[in-house]
C-alpha cells in the first residue's frame, strides 16, 4: 500500500511538474491561440441567422460560450484559465494550430461512377468524379484509401442553395479559382459546383466538438466532388511550406512572393521553349480560365492548345488598372495541389467578379 501510494504521489508531481513547464513555455503562445479559437468560434455563433440559432438547440452554443466567457476575462491568469476550460481545451487549441489532417464526417454524399455514396462506405478501386486542372476537364479516378480519423473541430456551412456542409475547417475548396482552406472564406464567398455554376457561402460557424470524419487518396487528380450538389473539395490541406511540396516533386527555384503567390520565372519548371516562343507572357484578363489560357498559348506560342502536362499559371501581379497581369507556362506537377495566392483572386478582389471554369 505505501508503494503504491508513493508511486500515485510520484505520478501526481511528475505531472503537475509537467503541467507547470507547459504553462511557463507555452503559456503567452497558447493563450493567444486559444482566445482567438474562441472568440471566432462565439463571434461566428452571434452573427449567423436561423441556421445558427437552430444549432443551439444542440447545446454546442453553449460549449464555446462557456469558453469565450473563460478567455475573455482579464482578471484571470492564462493558467487560471487554462485549468477552467480542461484538456478538452488544449487538445481543441493544437487542432486549431494545424495538428490535424482535412476530412469530412460520416454521411457526407460523394460523386461516384454509380452515382452517389457515403464517404465511410467508399472502398479502394471505386471510380469517384474528380477534376483535371490540366486538362479542366472531369473524369472518374479509382480510390486509392479511405483515411479516418478523430477531429476536436468542425466547420458547417449554410449554401445558398439550402445545402449545409459539414467538413474539419483546414479543409480546402476551390474558391474564386483557387484552393482555400473553408476556415479563410467568408460568408458570400463562392464555391465551384461540378456544373460549372457557383453557389455562395450564406453562413459559417466553427465549434469544438468530437466525431470520426473520413478524407480520400485519389489517384492522379487531388480532388473529388461532395454533396448532391457536387462542390469541389481538394483532398489535402495547404502546407506550412508549400515550396518544399513543390520540391520533392523534383522541381527547384519556385520563389514565393510577398503576397503569398508562387513565382516559376527562374524554375525548372516553366516550360521549355524553342527560338520564337515565350513561356512567361502579360495578357489581358477575361474572367474565364479557357480564355486566357487559349489567349497566352496563342501569343507566347503560336498555338490555341496548351501544351500536354503544362499549365499556365496567373502570377500574383494583376493590375486592376490595364485588367493585365503576367501568365507563367508551368509544369502541371509543380502546380496542381499547391496552396498560393494568384492573379484570380486579385482580380476578384479589384472588381467583384469571381474567375469561372469553361462549360463542361
Amino acid at each position: 500500500m505505501a508503494i503504491g501510494a508513493g508511486s500515485a504521489a510520484a505520478g501526481a508531481s511528475t505531472a503537475g511538474e509537467a503541467v507547470t513547464t507547459f504553462g511557463k513555455t507555452f503559456a503567452k503562445d497558447f493563450a493567444m491561440t486559444a482566445k482567438d479559437n474562441f472568440l471566432q468560434q462565439f463571434t461566428s455563433w452571434n452573427q449567423g441567422g436561423l441556421f445558427c440559432r437552430f444549432m443551439k438547440d444542440f447545446g454546442l452554443y453553449g460549449q464555446a460560450k462557456e469558453h469565450y466567457d473563460i478567455w475573455t476575462d482579464d482578471e484571470k491568469s492564462t493558467w487560471e484559465k487554462i485549468k477552467a476550460s480542461g484538456m478538452s481545451l488544449i487538445l481543441d487549441v493544437f487542432a486549431a494550430k494545424g495538428a490535424t489532417t482535412v476530412c469530412f464526417p460520416a454521411g457526407t454524399k460523394v460523386h461516384t461512377q454509380w452515382g452517389l455514396a457515403d464517404i465511410e462506405k467508399l472502398e479502394v478501386g471505386v471510380p469517384v468524379l474528380t477534376y483535371n486542372e490540366e486538362t479542366g476537364e472531369q473524369e472518374y479516378k479509382k480510390v486509392k484509401k479511405v483515411m479516418r480519423r478523430m477531429t476536436r473541430r468542425m466547420c458547417v456551412l449554410e449554401l445558398s442553395n439550402g445545402s449545409t456542409i459539414e467538413v474539419t475547417p483546414e479543409h480546402r475548396f476551390f474558391s474564386n479559382g483557387e484552393w482555400t482552406p473553408i476556415e479563410e472564406l467568408n460568408v458570400n464567398d463562392t464555391l465551384q459546383l461540378k456544373d460549372n455554376s457557383i453557389v455562395v457561402i450564406e453562413n459559417k460557424i466553427i465549434f469544438p466538438t468530437f466525431v470520426e470524419v473520413y478524407n480520400l487518396e485519389i489517384e492522379d487528380n487531388e480532388n473529388y466532388y461532395v454533396t448532391e450538389e457536387g462542390v469541389l473539395v481538394h483532398n489535402g490541406y495547404a502546407d506550412a511550406n508549400e515550396l518544399k511540396k513543390i520540391e520533392e516533386r523534383g522541381f527547384h527555384d519556385v520563389k514565393a512572393t510577398k503576397n503569398g503567390g508562387l513565382d516559376y520565372a527562374d524554375s525548372d519548371a516553366l516550360y521549355p521553349i524553342k527560338e520564337g516562343q515565350k513561356n512567361i507572357i502579360s495578357i489581358e484578363y477575361s474572367g474565364v480560365y479557357s480564355t486566357d489560357f487559349e489567349n497566352a498559348s496563342l501569343s507566347a506560342l503560336g498555338q490555341k492548345s496548351t501544351p500536354k502536362g503544362y499549365v499556365w499559371h496567373h502570377l500574383d501581379d494583376y493590375d486592376p488598372k490595364t485588367n493585365r497581369g503576367t501568365m507563367q507556362l508551368v509544369k502541371q506537377e509543380a502546380h496542381s495541389g499547391i496552396s498560393h495566392i494568384g492573379g484570380c483572386s486579385q482580380y476578384k478582389q479589384a472588381t467583384g467578379k469571381s474567375y469561372i471554369f469553361k462549360t463542361w
